[in-house]
């Protein structure tokens, strides 16, 4: 036992020197750093906690949070709860501020789960530096950082060593005791996260079958009473600990997170799932190979998933332990078992992880996730199968490892131990940069408002709902000033606060500050800085509005005070109003004239990153286009547009990187709408569009309806389309250019002019032959100042070929 006490502590004291290695500037402000992104989910837990503590410290209900959605709250009774994180959560908010325990959460989970595989894997090998090297494959692995990142129950990964180690234990005994085991062990597992629930309710199916064929190899024999006794207790524990399901379920209890949740839309399997190069590549972090699996981010090997659910990299170094192990290594008679398991079920976890189907075009392969959403719809990210790879995947390189150390003295023990690691820590390097943002200093627009007195609420904008990153952003800050907020309403169609969240949320229609009025705001906070970054939404001009007054300005932050009366919600005048809004635009989309009077032009300084593929799989390279901050020249905005083709060096001698720019002038008071033909996917369907963009007022057309469309929906490249009208002449022109994936020709036609702003048709069409498939072509316009010509050339093999110049002047 002294032994086992002993190894424990050696374990526990070189994980908490390596997680505090890998998150070191955590420490130096603990309480003002919080572990993981400059926003995600941790940013909104934070938030959580700090509301639960102010709800004990002022003796309100912790479910009901009456400081979002204001004044209707936001009900938490019915969303489903974890009890055992719950009881630990509360116990350390009751001691420490809000994220000082979130980040002791976060990192006691790297201690926690490389514990658990140590001993899973000791229990196999009995070996202290194997199990040692699984333990740090398994705590440091990049599934484990991107979740320790953002969900404190998903990181908590040592429940699923675990369970195996009490499945093991029970097959080997099947008696009383390892039944309890056993049962608890499963028990720790539904406690903790219910994604782990089904990842090990189906894992679970699969081993015990496994088991089953395989039991001749082990000497197992089932006992009957072991068996019951086990399964008694974990329906009996498990349905306790999932009592909030089951309220939900019968109706008992309804939680708005719930019903949101319930049934999640098919297309998240797809944008969810793992897919093979996943597995193989390094993270998209890591400080010196991240670059190359950029260039297969958004393939079809790759997927497009964010950090969290795309980072499943198993570790070169650990994967050619496992070839050499399991290819040459002489496993015993008692390894053998264990060998064959763990790669049974890091092949089940591969195929689980993977999406509903491949499509081919011709055919599709489905993969299990397809029939499982029929039965389990609630559940999306597939990916997190990969938990299952990682671990199978780690005992399997600490078992290679057991081999190679096998008569090994002590000394060599340790050499080898240190080298693998080694090579291990730099396979998962994920700094510079490290993962943590610093909230120490305080945004000036909260700091005045926190000095604000009185019982009022405010109302941010924009304004979203509760799973909006703005209202995890404002919720953060609300530690701050106290102040409840209109922003958070549920987005759940037939919830009042919703659809009244729905209206307010419209700055230009007439009976919005009433609105606001009424449900008892007296200041709306606009971050003009959000518009300005974002795509999907329009900030009107607020200086003409009646019923605000700007009482301060901190720059990217303004803020209103709403002297406007007070006024009950119509919901049938906002419709009227926004069919009249939608019907004005319509008849201008017909009209296709100038804008007058542009307040703002939306083209925004942003770095746009196209994959140059071949065959649609292969990447070659990568087109970026980089827009700059508008300089003003003679009250025009000028744009600087460069774009640059770069190829990996490898292939420098087949291709040559290029490079082009060019500056646009746009009148800042006079501006033409955009026209082009497309496809995109829209509504969920994939549809041939006609768009007529309107800078101010922004509708997309989609055959004959008329929709409300992001500001932004053009491609980067259309830049260059926004020629002033001095000189130009030609009546229509063609290009053909690559715009980073495919061949086109962008054909401009000249439709009219008017108050020196010339009104183009472009359109950006695929030739249905392309004889050569030439990723060279490239557009290049160069506008230097209105005494310069136009120069507008196409960079080939045979050098940049001039097609035509003109003299602004």
């Amino acid at each position: 036992m002294r032994k086992y006490l002993f190894y424990s502590l050696i374990v526990i004291t070189i994980l908490s020197i390596l997680a505090f290695f890998f998150n070191f500037p955590l420490f130096k402000d603990f309480s003002k750093r919080i572990l993981g992104p400059s926003m995600g989910d941790n940013i909104g837990t934070v938030g959580d906690f700090w509301w639960t503590k102010y709800a004990f410290a002022n003796n309100l209900n912790p479910e009901k949070i009456i400081l979002i959605n204001y004044p209707f709250s936001l009900n938490k009774k019915g969303d489903l709860k974890y009890p055992l994180w719950n009881k630990i959560i509360h116990f350390l908010l009751s001691k420490f501020d809000e994220i000082a325990v979130f980040n002791f959460i976060m990192l006691i989970s790297f201690i926690l789960a490389g514990l658990s595989i140590f001993w899973l894997t000791f229990y196999i090998t009995e070996d202290f530096f194997s199990a040692l090297f699984s333990s740090i494959i398994f705590s440091f692995s990049p599934y484990h950082f991107s979740h320790s990142w953002v969900q404190i129950t998903l990181a908590h990964i040592e429940c699923i060593p675990f369970f195996f180690l009490g499945l093991f234990l029970f097959i080997k005994n099947m008696n009383y005791k390892s039944s309890l085991l056993f049962a608890l062990a499963t028990l720790l597992v539904i406690a903790t996260d219910y994604y782990y629930t089904y990842i090990i309710f189906l894992t679970g199916i699969l081993s015990c079958f496994y088991i089953l064929i395989k039991r001749k190899e082990i000497s197992f024999r089932i006992k009957k009473e072991p068996v019951l006794l086990s399964l008694l207790l974990i329906l009996i524990g498990g349905f306790f600990l999932t009592l909030s399901v089951w309220k939900n379920f019968l109706g008992i209890e309804r939680g708005e997170f719930f019903q949101q949740t319930a049934k999640r839309p098919f297309k998240h399997l797809l944008e969810l799932s793992a897919h093979p190069l996943n597995y193989i590549l390094f993270n998209l972090w890591h400080p010196i190979f991240g670059k190359v699996t950029h260039l297969f981010f958004d393939t079809k090997l790759y997927g497009g998933n964010d950090i969290e659910h795309g980072s499943l990299y198993l570790g070169i170094s650990v994967l050619f332990l496992c070839f050499i192990g399991l290819r040459r290594g002489k496993f015993p008679q008692k390894l053998k078992f264990y060998k064959n398991f763990f790669i049974f079920l890091a092949i089940s976890g591969i195929i689980l992880s993977f999406p509903p189907y491949w499509d081919f075009k011709v055919f599709k392969i489905y993969f299990p996730s397809f029939f499982l959403y029929k039965l389990f719809s609630m559940f999306r990210a597939y990916t997190r199968f990969g938990v299952i790879v990682i671990m199978s995947v780690a005992v399997l390189g600490g078992m290679s490892l057991h081999l190679i150390l096998k008569n090994k003295s002590v000394k060599k023990k340790i050499i080898y131990t240190l080298g693998g690691v080694s090579l291990v820590l730099f396979d998962f390097l994920n700094f510079p940069p490290f993962h943590y943002r610093d909230v120490s200093k305080i945004p000036p627009v909260y700091e005045w408002l926190s000095k604000q007195r009185g019982n009022f609420a405010i109302a941010e904008y924009p304004l979203e709902d509760i799973n909006a990153s703005s209202t995890t952003e404002y919720s953060l800050w609300q530690r701050i000033h106290k102040k409840p907020l209109v922003n958070g309403a549920p987005p759940l169609k037939n919830e009042f606060s919703y659809r009244v969240m729905r209206v307010i949320s419209d700055l230009e229609y007439p009976q919005t500050l009433n609105i606001l009025k009424r449900l008892g705001a007296k200041y709306i906070i606009v971050h003009t800085a959000q518009y300005m970054q974002r795509e999907d939404i329009y900030l009107s001009s607020l200086g003409e509005c009646k019923g605000l007054k700007l009482v301060k300005d901190f720059g990217k932050d303004k803020v209103y005070l709403i002297t406007a009366s007070s006024k009950e919600v119509d919901f049938k005048d906002y419709e009227v109003w926004r069919q009249r809004k939608i019907r004005k635009i319509s008849e201008f989309l017909k009209s296709k004239v100038t804008i007058p009077k542009l307040k703002k032009v939306t083209f925004r300084p942003k770095i746009y990153r196209y994959k140059i593929t071949y065959l649609k799989i292969i990447p070659l390279g990568e087109l970026v286009v980089k827009i700059s901050t508008p300089k003003i020249y003679k009250n025009s905005n000028i744009y600087e547009i460069s774009a640059e083709v770069k190829f990996p060096k490898l292939l420098n001698f087949i291709f040559k990187n290029l490079k082009a720019e060019a500056f646009t002038l746009i009148d800042k008071e006079k501006f033409s709408p955009h026209y082009f033909e497309g496809v995109l996917f829209y509504f969920n369907e994939k549809e041939k569009i006609i768009v007529h963009y309107d800078q101010e007022k922004h509708l997309i057309k989609i055959k004959e309806k008329i929709q409300e469309a992001p500001p932004y929906v053009q491609n980067p490249l259309s830049l260059l389309l926004f020629l002033p009208a001095n000189n130009f002449k030609e009546e229509t022109q063609r290009f053909y250019f690559n715009a980073g994936k495919r061949n086109y020709f962008l054909e401009i036609k000249k439709v009219s002019e008017r108050n020196s702003v010339l009104l183009l048709e472009c359109k950006v069409e695929k030739p249905e032959v392309v004889k050569k498939k030439r990723l060279k072509a490239r557009l290049l316009i160069k506008i230097k100042n209105s005494d310069l010509p136009i120069s507008t050339k196409m960079l080939t093999f045979l050098g940049p070929v001039e097609l035509f110049q003109k003299n602004l002047k």
